[in-house]
């Protein structure tokens, strides 16, 4: 029940009071009981005071005594009736009282009931006014957890397209020492190729500088030796550059070996060191991949997170839209 019900009740209850004083006013305004005296006529019979009574005729007399019993007469029925009518009121204003008393008492618990009620409502409106602070409170933190995440996001999204770039870099560089890798391939086939023809030659000519020292005596054959023992060098020595050892050494100018001999390792070196150079960025390009797949992992996480937070806080606002249209009612 609420105000308006009880204001109805208390209408309602000084409604009956008022009926209840009219019908007292009504008891009230009953005629009054006429005032009796000893009859001159009867002195056992009493009559109606009518004023004092004048000097008359007998017949007068008489016709005065007759109007005196219907009027004593008339009288006592309606003092009857009034009787009745004062019976019937005090039943009714008994019962008027009890009903009265019975709903004072009512409207006596309603009322405790209601303000029992009010102190609930009232407590609940605190408790939900808490709830709210609460609410509001933990908004305000997924808010700035969320505007955290997005500082990181974008610092991670900066940091995406830094090792991005630096992959780019890191790619061409690839791509460069790649190609000088491959031409330096293409070169040391080239001149291996070069080597095996002086080769091909130098065993032709050692073929047949033997063959001429066979044929020849022990004493001509010993101005072909020394030629002979300069060519097995350097067919040794050729052999030795073009074979497939890792650790072999190529020359380009065979008329002065000490400046081709420098000249090839230097130029091996830079081979060896361009390779390991290609190797280095190939494993730096491999980091690169691993650490930009963690950023990868790493972002969809905060993705994650942030769609699970934006979740979070839709439902906090659904809740706290809940509270205020409580509230308001």
């Amino acid at each position: 029940m609420d105000v308006m019900v009880i204001l109805g009740l208390r209408a309602q209850n000084t409604k009956k009071t008022s009926d209840f004083e009219e019908q007292n006013q009504n008891t009230h305004c009953l005629l009054k009981e006429p005032e009796w005296r000893e009859s001159l006529i009867n002195p056992q019979c009493m009559l109606n005071d009518i004023g004092q009574p004048c000097c008359s005729t007998p017949p007068q007399h008489d016709d005065m005594r007759k109007d005196s019993q219907e009027q004593n007469a008339q009288l006592i029925h309606e003092m009857k009736e009034q009787e009745k009518i004062i019976l019937d009121l005090k039943k009714k204003h008994k019962k008027a009282v009890g009903q009265f008393e019975q709903h004072t008492a009512n409207l006596t618990c309603e009322l405790e009931e209601q303000t029992k009620k009010i102190s609930d409502l009232k407590c609940q409106k605190r408790k939900l006014f808490l709830d709210l602070e609460v609410q509001i409170k933990r908004i305000f933190d997924l808010e700035c957890q969320k505007g955290k995440l997005v500082l990181d996001l974008e610092g991670q999204i900066k940091r995406i397209s830094d090792l991005e770039f630096q992959t780019e870099m890191l790619v061409r560089d690839l791509e460069e020492q790649t190609s000088k890798a491959s031409a330096l391939e293409k070169r040391d086939a080239k001149i291996k190729e070069v080597f095996s023809a002086f080769a091909g030659t130098m065993l032709s000519e050692l073929e047949y500088q033997e063959e001429l020292i066979s044929q020849m005596s022990p004493d001509d054959g010993k101005f072909l030796l020394p030629s002979h023992n300069t060519l097995v060098h350097l067919v040794e020595i050729i052999e030795q550059w073009t074979a497939d050892d890792e650790d072999s050494d190529m020359m380009f100018d065979l008329e002065d070996e000490p400046q081709f001999e420098q000249l090839y390792t230097e130029l091996l070196s830079r081979f060896n060191e361009q390779s390991c150079k290609v190797k280095i960025q190939a494993m730096k390009l491999d980091d690169q991949k691993s650490m930009i797949d963690e950023q990868n992992s790493a972002i969809f996480e905060l993705e994650t997170q942030k769609r699970k937070l934006a979740g979070d806080l839709e439902e906090q606002n659904e809740k706290v839209a809940l509270l205020l249209d409580l509230l308001r009612e």
